[in-house]
């Protein structure tokens, strides 16, 4: 295979900051590196002329070496499409690409090697992958999935009873970034209990309900004299926070999805610490400044969740009363003293509801039950 003894590759190979499982893998494959014929001997495939492939018949291109192919070709023909034939040359041959494979980790040889080797090899100056964020397997209750076995999840059932976008969540929240992991129906059911409709789905209702039943539906303004004290409260004193798309920059998925939750838990502590609804009988305004602390913190969670739910992130941002696209807000990454407040104080709140819905005990059994009895 052109370029794989190369050097240069080899370098490539060794010194890239792979996931821990990917180089894993890769290192184990060096080891035993061989060259690979792109031919296969079977009827079904891309023929090879006759002339090609020594006078024999019946040869067609290996799939991962015609395959890989397209991924180039088909920008190429989006960018003809698009008027401009040239510019497939930006995503293929600029210094300034980033060129990552979301892939499983079935395909690590070819995306890490075989196709690489076929890009270095044209000596055509493309850009090789940047990163491979590998997934490992993704299983079902203690055990694969299987059609055959009837150990499968059927969407169109699925989605009609359960919310896609908390199926989503606990998806990356559980997803097999460095080893094999599975969709547990309890697992899902605690995600989206605890996490999602306790944690971050209670702490808008709670915080908003009250503003629309004490403070005329509105966020009302916070006293400059109470700002740098409630700045100090729930920034330093009501638990660590960090940015959630620090590390899906790093695709720490898994990562993300907690820090998003650590966030919100920030808020609810600050919500019970500060006790709003008992400032508002001693101190009014108080009890204004530090609700309007924690609608700040809530447009922050919205932006935050963007990424990982942006239907329920829009509807959050809607409910704070906030205009257009919540994905289109430029990315703020974590709050900081003096700096971090935008919203105006007065903004009428819209329509309030629950973001998310508990899920039962009897709803769940049943799930595992039907999965029993399919696979029996």
């Amino acid at each position: 295979m052109p370029g794989v003894r190369d050097e240069g590759f080899g370098a490539w190979l060794r010194g890239h900051p792979w996931k821990p499982n990917v180089e894993s893998f890769i290192g184990n494959l060096i080891e035993t590196l061989a060259p690979r014929p792109i031919t296969r001997d079977m009827s079904w495939g891309i023929p090879v002329p006759e002339d090609r492939a020594g006078g024999e018949k019946g040869k067609v291109l290996y799939v991962w070496f015609d395959a890989p192919i397209g991924y180039v070709s088909f920008t190429q023909e989006w960018a003809r499409n698009s008027g401009n034939p040239e510019r497939w040359k930006d995503y293929w041959q600029s210094k300034d690409t980033r060129l990552v494979h979301f892939i499983g980790k079935d395909n690590i040889s070819f995306h890490c090697v075989v196709f690489p080797a076929m890009l270095l090899g044209v000596r055509q100056e493309y850009v090789l992958p940047w990163h491979v964020p590998a997934n490992e397997f993704y299983n079902l209750q203690g055990g694969k999935f299987s059609t055959s076995d009837q150990r499968t999840i059927p969407l169109d059932d699925f989605f009609a009873r359960y919310d896609a976008e908390a199926a989503r969540f606990y998806l990356l929240a559980s997803a097999p970034e460095t080893a094999d992991s599975e969709w547990r129906w309890q697992d899902f059911q605690s995600c989206v209990n605890a996490s999602l409709a306790d944690t971050m789905g209670n702490l808008a209702t709670r915080v908003l309900r009250f503003l629309d039943k004490n403070f005329e539906g509105r966020i009302p303004p916070i006293e400059p004299a109470h700002v740098e004290a409630l700045d100090r409260r729930i920034l330093e004193e009501c638990g660590p926070f960090g940015d959630p798309g620090a590390h899906v920059l790093e695709f720490r998925f898994r990562r993300a999805a907690e820090q998003l939750v650590q966030n919100a838990s920030v808020a609810n502590v600050f919500v019970d610490r500060t006790a709003p609804w008992t400032l508002r009988k001693t101190d009014p305004a108080l009890a204004a400044s530090t609700l309007n602390t924690a609608c700040e913190w809530l447009s922050w969670l919205a932006r935050w969740m963007a990424p990982m739910m942006p239907g329920k992130a829009q509807a959050l941002w809607t409910m704070l009363g906030q205009a257009g696209e919540v994905a289109a807000q430029p990315w703020r990454g974590v709050p900081e003293a003096g700096r971090w407040r935008s919203l105006a104080g007065g903004t009428k709140l819209g329509p309030v509801s629950g973001l998310f819905a508990k899920l039962e005990d009897a709803t769940i059994q049943a799930e595992i039950d039907a999965l029993a009895a399919g696979a029996s």
